[in-house]
């Protein structure tokens, strides 16, 4: 059983949702290791400066939103839930993403707006579903060549960077 300032339990068939916005948080709770049938994460608004590996071991989330937290890095075991469609990252201080992100295959939602990249990964333009790429006000000089390649791709925003140029099918 979690914490009750959580206002949580472990207990067989839990939520699949989980809502932790605006509490303050510095860590993710451990007990929700406990938790692995969630599929939808939300810590936007906390005092998180570091997600733990462990958050590799929710196979089954398909949602996880930290906006407005205060994370430089995020760990490699994020890139390893291949259930994964929807990923806000925005608002915090990242100054690079890892290449891994290319395995997020079922990811369709991806927000990395308002940190502190000054490169996206080629690995990007692997992402087959993705549909969604806000990356607006960061410090990029450029976009990836390949992402005028991603079939799925409706929405892309890159605006308040330092962009010199795109790519040509997308100029």
């Amino acid at each position: 059983m979690l914490h009750s300032h959580h206002g949580l339990t472990t207990e067989p068939g839990a939520e699949r949702s989980l809502n932790l916005a605006g509490r303050s948080l510095t860590a993710l709770p451990e007990e929700l290791r406990g938790m692995p049938a969630l599929a939808h994460l939300n810590v936007d608004r906390n005092a998180l400066q570091q997600l733990p590996e462990w958050l590799g071991e929710l196979g089954r989330l398909q949602s996880f939103s930290a906006y407005d937290n205060s994370l430089a890095a995020v760990p490699a075991a994020l890139f390893s839930l291949r259930q994964l469609r929807v990923l806000n990252l925005a608002d915090n201080g990242l100054h690079a993403l890892p290449d891994t992100i290319g395995q997020l295959g079922e990811l369709r939602m991806l927000d990395i707006g308002h940190n502190h990249l000054t490169v996206l990964p080629d690995s990007l333009c692997t992402l087959a579903k993705l549909e969604f790429l806000y990356a607006s006000d960061n410090g990029l000089a450029a976009a990836p060549a390949g992402l005028d390649g991603l079939p799925a791709l409706r929405y892309l925003n890159l605006t308040d960077n330092s962009l010199t140029g795109l790519p040509e099918a997308l100029g």
